[in-house]
């Protein structure tokens, strides 16, 4: 038998219908369904919606972790929400028992194998994630380098998803330090762990293909930084072989009011899959609404540099 694959997300109750779609995307595009052991750090989730979850992946038993509330309640006030730090806590009270995990985000659509992610080498360091395409460099996507005295020219992780050694996560005290730097920074951190996870390991993770975090939603993401950051082969390559898809930003694919929502990498595939899971009349009754909404709302024309940067990405994705 193959050994086990542990995947980790971690959300609150709300979250709850989106938990059931990502769960359900990684077994849905395995090729090693046995050798998957799907974890959820939950969050005040109710009995009834673990129930709902599980319904969702009825081949695969989930083991339940719960977010210390305590822990929760002692996290000094800042500009994230206190939850968003929770995964933290998670692949802490894992180290003791597991020596990897990925992590994936709850707004993801896994495409490909998740096996192809736990088999990647992560030459000495704690974890492996995808630069992000928006922040790029640690100067843009991270407020304090001057202060903390990091390069800003160093790149930026995506921690959206991750492989994570968890040996080496418990023998270099990330948490630990994580704990420090929220306790001194926490009021001015926007990005909760992500922030957080880039500031303490200052460069010292392994940089994966863009596939494996990909925008469904390149709104915010600079195309000449991009294309600067990045050779076209490797985004040619990100889009032709999507491995996530990272519904990052405030349009989701479950938001159907929405007017750009239907511009959204992977919105088809993702509904499919959602469809898919117990929460099937739960979605349909969001899409019936959201659709109604958006019928009755003044259309909204795209801004000159809106359209010249999806003509952009259009030539780079296709």
């Amino acid at each position: 038998m193959e050994p086990q694959i542990s995947v980790l997300v971690v959300a609150d109750g709300h979250w709850a219908p989106h938990i059931a779609t990502t769960l359900r995307s990684i077994i849905d595009s395995t090729n090693a369904a046995d050798s998957i052991n799907l974890i959820v750090g939950a969050i005040s989730i109710s009995a009834e919606d673990r129930e709902r979850i599980q319904r969702s992946v009825p081949d695969h038993p989930i083991t339940w972790v719960d977010v210390a509330s305590d822990w929760l309640a002692a996290i000094p006030e800042s500009k994230s929400h206190k939850s968003q730090y929770a995964r933290l806590h998670v692949l802490e009270t894992l180290s003791a028992g597991l020596d990897k995990i990925i992590y994936v985000d709850t707004d993801m659509l896994v495409c490909a194998p998740i096996e192809q992610l736990w088999d990647i080498d992560l030459e000495g360091h704690v974890l492996g994630a995808s630069r992000c395409l928006w922040g790029l460099w640690m100067g843009r996507g991270q407020w304090n380098v001057i202060e903390l005295g990091i390069d800003g020219n160093r790149k930026y992780a995506q921690t959206g998803a991750m492989v994570i050694d968890l040996r080496a996560w418990a023998s270099r005290s990330i948490f630990e330090k994580c704990e420090r730097y929220i306790a001194r920074f926490a009021e001015h951190i926007h990005l909760a762990d992500q922030e957080t996870l880039n500031a303490i390991l200052d460069d010292d993770w392994l940089e994966l293909p863009v596939r494996w975090n990909v925008y469904a939603d390149d709104t915010y993401a600079d195309p000449a930084l991009v294309t600067y950051a990045f050779s076209s082969k490797a985004l040619l390559d990100a889009y032709a072989d999507t491995a996530i898809v990272h519904f990052a930003g405030p349009v989701k694919p479950w938001r159907w009011e929405h007017p750009r929502r239907n511009e959204l990498l992977a919105a088809e595939a993702w509904e499919v899959t959602a469809m898919s899971t117990d929460y099937a009349d739960w979605y349909s009754q969001q899409r019936q609404r959201g659709l109604a909404e958006l019928a009755a709302s003044r259309p909204r024309r795209r801004s000159p540099l809106r359209r010249a940067r999806r003509a952009l990405g259009v030539l780079l994705h296709g």
